[in-house]
């Protein structure tokens, strides 16, 4: 039970991340053009 919980807090974590890498390579874009 508790693996599950920490397994999708992990999930999460990792989705905020990616979406802050997104984010951050789409303003890096947005400068170079």
């Amino acid at each position: 039970m508790v693996n599950k919980i920490l397994e999708q807090a992990l999930l999460e974590v990792m989705e905020e991340e990616e979406l802050e890498a997104l984010r951050d390579q789409q303003r890096a874009y947005e400068e170079l053009r």
